[in-house]
């Protein structure tokens, strides 16, 4: 139940954003949301499937996100 809350929180925020900051009508709202819920989908369907490979190298994921994000905040800013 959490999650669909989720989805909607950011559903919300994601159309200001394409109202306000990016001033595009909304049909871009249905592309990026599309994407979002779209990736939400994938995301879990690779999950369920190679779930007992995940467990085995949860920290290798967990620290591979987090490098290329400090990657991609420090290095190509």
């Amino acid at each position: 139940m959490e999650t669909i809350a989720a989805t909607v929180w950011i559903a919300a925020i994601l159309y200001v954003f394409v109202n306000d900051a990016l001033n595009v009508d909304e049909k871009w709202w249905g592309f990026i949301n599309g994407a979002n819920f779209l990736g939400l989908i994938l995301g879990s369907a690779y999950c369920i499937k190679f779930s007992s490979f995940i467990e085995k190298k949860i920290g290798t994921f967990i620290f591979s996100v987090h490098s290329q994000v400090f990657y991609s905040q420090y290095y190509l800013a």
